[in-house]
Formats: structure tokens, C-alpha cells, sequence
């Protein structure tokens, strides 16, 4: 709370409309304009007595802490800097968090990889984070429903950055390897890594080892029914690299072109969703 010109006013941050937690200082409007982001807001203080002014606590010195960048520091790291100093109050419910993570089961743990991934920073999405770097597929199922709560944009660069270092174990010489991190992938739902695997699969990617887009494609493949399989790999160009249109497909599968469409559709929309484990697990048996 500050005083200027007689009145009161709340201090809030202009990107979240948090109170700022520097309470008690007389900022000059000269000092406002020039540290933004921050604004002022008309407030209302209860007197503590009928008539008398809010007081403050004797003997205490004006706390200023500049919201506003600082010397040599960009706007991207000062958004993040105030991002990190508005989470720091989220620490403690993050590891109240983790800890149920580990001692409960079933619909409790999922509640609590969904209000990690909600309340975001450091400490929250590196749990989630953990979990689906790790080797078993409920805890990536559980780390998927969290990250994908997220608001911001770190659980999305969580997500996107783990489908990354996927691609490495996709051209691994132990096929179990493989196949494992092609149904991370498939349990993650749509990340740009995903798109760029799937133009890859003619084998022309100068990015993606075609050996990575090879095991991704065929596990895709095996997940999806098969009148939907065919009908993407010949898309795709899976089977000899030559993508093929709607048209070529109709005549190669004796379909109308309207009947591909409808299947191509239907496998997209099965193939970028997540889906959890137990459901993969039943496809690919």
C-alpha cells in the first residue's frame, strides 16, 4: 500500500494482477512511470478506528523492490525473473504435492500430477518432468495429464523438450528401446516433434534419422485400426517414400476419396490425442 497525493493505492504487477509484496513506500510518479511493470490501483483500507487514517509499523524502514528491469537485463529475462519471483511462494505446495505423489494411488495421484502442472514453476514441472523422463509408462501417463494442465509455457516446452530427446532412443539398436520411446511419444499426443517424425516418414528428412521415423511410423501404425493404418501409410509414403493424395489412395484401396478422408481424419485425431497406457498397451498386444 502507498500513499500519493493523499490518497491510497495497491500496487499490482501489470502482467498477473498480483499485490506486489513491497508494501510500505512513498513512490514519487516519476518513480512509477519509469519502473514499469507495474500500475496503480484506487484502494480501500479499513481505519482502525472511526475516522483515523491506516497506519503503518512504527520504525519501519520503506521497502522498495524494483519490479522493473534491471541494468543489462533484456525483456525475456525479465519477464522471467518476475515469473520465478511469483512462483517462489509455490515451493512449498509443490513438494506437499510431490510427496502425494508418491504415497497415494489411482484418482488421488492424478489430482495431484493436475494441480502440479497447474500451479507451474520450477519445482512443480521438474517433478512432472522426472516422472516422464523415467522408466514406467503410468508414470509418464501421470506426468502427460499434468504437464498438459499447464497455463504456461513452461509445461508445454517440458513436453516438447523430453519428445526431443526422444528421437535419439527412436534409432536405438535394442528395439525395445525404440518402441518404448515411440509410445512416450504416442502418450504425449501432438508436439511439433511428432509432426516433424510424421514428414519424415518418406525418409527424405535431413533432421530426423530415417531409422527414428521408421520405428515411430510402425508403432503409430500398430495403434490405430487397421483400414486407418493403411490408409496413413500410403498417405505418408511409409511403405516406398512416395506420399500419396487422397485420389491415388482411393484407387489403390478401392475406397471412395470421401471414405479416405473420413479415415485419415479419424487416425489424426486418434494419433494426436493423448492416450494413456493401459490403452496402448491393449493396441499393441
Amino acid at each position: 500500500m502507498a500513499v500519493l497525493r493523499g490518497q491510497a493505492f495497491s500496487i499490482h504487477h501489470v502482467r498477473t494482477g498480483v499485490p506486489c509484496a513491497a508494501t510500505h513506500f512513498t513512490p514519487s510518479l516519476s518513480s512509477i512511470v519509469g519502473r514499469s511493470p507495474i500500475k496503480i490501483k484506487p484502494a480501500v483500507d479499513r481505519p482502525d478506528a472511526e475516522g483515523a487514517e491506516p497506519r503503518r509499523p512504527s520504525g519501519a524502514d520503506p521497502v522498495y523492490v524494483p519490479l522493473g528491469p534491471v541494468p543489462h537485463e533484456d525483456e525475456s529475462d525479465h519477464l522471467d525473473r518476475v515469473a520465478a519471483e511469483l512462483a517462489a511462494g509455490n515451493a512449498p505446495r509443490a513438494r506437499q504435492l510431490r510427496e502425494r505423489l508418491a504415497s497415494t494411488q489411482g484418482a488421488a495421484r492424478m489430482a495431484a500430477a493436475a494441480e502440479l502442472g497447474s500451479l507451474g514453476g520450477r519445482d512443480a514441472i521438474g517433478a512432472l518432468r522426472s516422472l516422464l523422463e523415467g522408466p514406467d509408462p503410468a508414470s509418464w501417463e501421470l506426468a502427460v495429464h499434468g504437464l498438459r494442465q499447464s497455463k504456461e509455457r513452461d509445461g508445454w516446452l517440458c513436453l516438447e523438450s523430453v519428445a526431443q530427446e526422444s528421437v535419439s532412443a527412436l534409432s536405438a539398436d535394442d528395439p525395445a528401446e525404440g518402441r518404448a520411446a515411440a509410445l512416450r511419444l504416442l502418450m504425449m499426443g501432438r508436439t511439433k516433434t511428432m509432426d516433424r517424425l510424421f514428414r519424415a516418414a518418406d525418409g527424405h528428412s535431413r533432421s530426423i534419422p530415417q531409422k527414428a521415423a521408421q520405428t515411430f511410423i510402425e508403432t503409430t501404425l500398430a495403434s490405430i485400426a487397421p483400414d486407418q493404418a493403411r490408409v496413413m501409410s500410403l498417405r505418408l509414403g511409409a511403405a516406398d517414400g512416395y506420399g500419396r493424395t487422397p485420389a491415388e489412395v482411393a484407387a489403390a484401396t478401392g475406397l471412395s476419396v470421401e471414405r479416405i478422408r473420413e479415415l485419415e481424419g479419424e487416425a489424426w485425431a486418434a494419433v494426436q490425442s493423448p492416450r494413456p497406457w493401459s490403452v496402448l498397451e491393449r493396441l499393441l498386444a
